[in-house]
């Protein structure tokens, strides 16, 4: 269980934001006293309720595990670093030992090492921290909302920040980052007054094709009346949501705070549960085709113990890479996942703040009314 450090979001003042009014120039303002969706949904978000307040999901279930593999693939590629300047300086000892005139060359050598030294250490550094987030971090840093307080609740995890410019006082922002002690978690208190809701799209090139971001998120004033913006936070990611969607979700939340809405709509349903086994962390990460990729993976192993690596199987070898390729990803990913959720730590609300969010609520059984109650309103109909 993580330790938190509960701190208020007006003492956390981030510098150049736009103010409310160029705000407007590039992104859409949601009003809370206007509706923007007759379809009212959590998009399955929900994690937790109580009679007076609601946890919103931040961290995609099925998307842990992912980074693991991009962070082992650092530590492979540091290795691979370290091993041929290594090699090379063993074979130019030996020369220097046995020969004259090699005293450039050392100097070369030595300054080859050095730089892929770095290389090596930065690698590192970053599976290594990408490795510990990913695995033992929060399992998930929600964002809550409690109607009676009107207060909202986000979870950040604090980590060390840089001191000074420089290549060299990144390099040790970047080790000590990663090998520090773990940093506690913060719970940042916002009151719903200061927040406003903000809609926008931005396309990025992405390789050859255009991608087209939706974002969906809170800008914080400095008192509910002015035009200072401190901070701001995406509410749903914006690799996942449509417009549609994004005005469904804000007005789910804005129902809830501003006119009592409930904790669920008709076709909401809770957030999924954290994956407790490997079956359950297979389907989060490849819902209903996971056997395929288990398949795929024994299948490309056989292959490869049967016939050899697949350059050795002529026309066949490519079909059989990419099988074993994309499979294998995906099972990596699988187990990562798992170990992440058995490993990562939860980040419970401080007793003050439990205090006030009331008695806590049946989720399934609130799904289950609302989806009951639209059926027989419909029969009625």
């Amino acid at each position: 269980m993580a330790s938190c450090k509960h701190v208020l979001g007006k003492d956390l003042v981030h510098p150049g934001m736009l103010s409310v009014t160029e705000r407007s120039k590039s992104a859409e303002h949601l009003s809370k006293k206007v509706q923007a969706s007759n379809n009212p949904s959590s998009l399955g978000l929900v994690r937790e309720a109580w009679s007076h307040a609601l946890s919103l999901q931040m961290m995609f279930t099925g998307a842990r595990g992912f980074v693991s593999i991009v962070c082992l693939a650092f530590l492979i590629g540091a290795a691979a670093i370290c091993y041929w300047p290594f090699k090379l300086s063993i074979t130019m000892t030996s020369k220097l030992m046995s020969e004259d005139g090699m005293g450039g060359y050392a100097l070369v050598m030595l300054f080859m090492s050095a730089w892929m030294g770095g290389m090596a250490l930065v690698a590192v550094c970053i599976g290594v921290r990408g490795l510990r987030m990913d695995l033992f971090g929060p399992k998930d840093v929600p964002l809550v909302f409690n109607k009676q307080t009107r207060k909202v609740y986000k979870y950040v995890q604090e980590l060390p920040k840089k001191k000074g410019t420089g290549a060299l006082n990144a390099l040790k922002h970047l080790v000590v980052s990663a090998f520090s002690p773990w940093p506690q978690m913060l719970l940042i208190e916002y009151d719903w007054d200061c927040l406003e809701a903000e809609y926008f799209e931005s396309t990025t090139l992405m390789g050859n094709v255009n991608k087209t971001l939706r974002v969906l998120q809170f800008y914080v004033k400095e008192h509910p009346t002015s035009q200072r913006v401190i901070d701001s936070f995406t509410v749903a990611s914006p690799a996942v949501v449509t417009r549609s969607m994004s005005m469904d979700l804000w007005e789910y939340i804005r129902r809830y705070m501003e006119e009592d809405g409930p904790v669920m709509h008709k076709g909401d349903s809770p957030a999924p549960a954290w994956p407790t086994s490997l079956l359950q962390s297979a389907q989060a990460v490849a819902p209903y085709f996971w056997p395929l990729v288990l398949m795929g993976s024994l299948w490309s192993a056989y292959s490869v113990w049967q016939h050899g690596w697949p350059h050795d199987q002529g026309h066949f070898g490519p079909v059989v890479f990419i099988v074993g390729f994309i499979s294998n990803f995906f099972l990596l990913a699988i187990v990562f996942n798992r170990l992440g959720y058995a490993l990562g730590r939860e980040a419970p609300l401080p007793p003050a703040v439990l205090e006030t969010v009331g008695e806590p609520l049946d989720l399934a059984r609130l799904a289950k009314e609302a989806n009951a109650g639209a059926v027989v309103s419909q029969a009625a109909t």
